[in-house]
């Protein structure tokens, strides 16, 4: 017996809607609020996270908890920057475990986007942290087919005022409310 065309075709639709499903299954609580309001009950893992807060340390205390939560107590977290300015012990508050954390300086700027995607293809990597500027669709898509097929979550951060990037599964813009009450 032979299908219908217009039969088939919403066989693929259904399978390509099945395969998000199967793609995310994997979340990361980051709190009960806002794990409420999230499509699949949390940030999901295996893909490419945006990250702006109103300063950089910001942006990059968040990611640090997420990775945390996403590393365990088996996972790597690799950090790729310009320079050395980050300071490890500073993140021991927020779950870092020294042990499992890697800090890669990248002299070049071209050489950043590459270091990123080979971290994000390393099968024992959990989580890629790291400050990129503006990538554009074609980057932005190679990122999260590098995530996807090794399972790495990538975080990349940003100020306010820094380039967006194009295609992350989430775009997440952080502050800090120390000290502050709403009215």
């Amino acid at each position: 017996m032979s299908s219908s065309p217009a039969f088939e075709k919403l066989r693929e639709r259904l399978g390509c809607l099945e395969e998000v499903q199967r793609r995310f299954s994997r979340t990361i609580p980051v709190a009960d609020v806002v794990d409420r309001w999230m499509p699949y009950g949390g940030l999901p893992a295996g893909c490419i996270h945006e990250v702006k807060g109103a300063s950089l340390t910001i942006a990059l205390t968040f990611s640090s908890i997420l990775s945390a939560r996403i590393a365990g107590t088996q996972g790597n977290i690799v950090y790729i920057a310009p320079d050395r300015s980050l300071y490890p012990l500073g993140l021991l508050p927020y779950g870092i475990r020294l042990n499992q954390f890697l800090l890669v300086p990248v002299r070049r700027s071209q050489d950043l986007a590459w270091a990123v995607m080979e971290a994000l293809r390393c099968p024992q990597v959990s989580a890629v942290m790291t400050v990129l500027n503006g990538v554009d669709l074609v980057d932005s898509r190679r990122l999260q087919l590098a995530a996807e097929n090794s399972g790495a979550t990538g975080f990349l951060l940003g100020n306010a005022t820094s380039a967006p990037i194009a295609a992350p599964i989430t775009r997440w813009k952080v502050s800090s409310n120390v000290g502050k009450r709403e009215i």
